[in-house]
């Protein structure tokens, strides 16, 4: 044989090769991809997402669910903190994601609330802002005196927007609204 003839076979060979293989790349991808839009049906079909906990189901919000900017009139999904007299919440500040401090001032859910209940928080006054993290440094006091600790606590609440509990939420994420579902007052 000619050693053009093998080089038109050889290169028809590797062109069906390559076909062939382009061919088996896209049905493996076009599967995978039914195979998503299938799971995600059945996630939609479901009930509802139940979390263990109010902290498990926060910080699935802190992943997962769309942030908006902190400011007065909106509402967010937190977590209580002790005395249920703060709040974590997740949101945008000064254009960075941040888990902020909000102190609260009332409530009008009527229920008993306590340490690590999941709520919906409505923000009525945006101050300096307090992050988590600067919270966290603000508490680390160097004694232990009635001075310190009232300093401490009295920084925090007038750099912490001020905000009210609008209503306690159930840690269970219902599929078909995309939204928690809040308990019946």
């Amino acid at each position: 044989m000619s050693s053009d003839f093998k080089a038109f076979v050889y290169g028809w060979g590797i062109l069906i090769a390559f076909l062939v293989i382009r061919y088996l790349v896209r049905k493996k991808n076009s599967s995978s991809s039914s195979n998503q839009t299938r799971v995600i049906d059945e996630i939609k079909s479901s009930r509802s997402l139940v979390f263990k906990g109010s902290r498990e189901a926060f910080e699935y919000i802190q992943k997962f669910i769309e942030t908006l900017p902190l400011q007065k009139g909106s509402a967010y999904y937190g977590v209580l903190g002790a005395t249920a007299s703060m709040a974590q919440i997740h949101c945008k500040f000064k254009g960075k994601v941040e888990t902020m401090m909000v102190s609260i001032r009332g409530k009008k859910y009527d229920g008993e609330l306590k340490e690590d209940d999941l709520v919906l928080v409505g923000v009525s006054d945006v101050r300096k802002g307090l992050t988590l993290k600067r919270g966290l440094e603000i508490a680390k006091i160097k004694d232990n005196s009635k001075k310190s600790i009232l300093g401490a606590i009295r920084k925090m609440q007038t750099d912490a927007s001020i905000g009210t509990v609008l209503k306690k939420v159930k840690p269970e994420m219902n599929s078909k609204t995309m939204k928690f579902d809040i308990y019946d007052d």
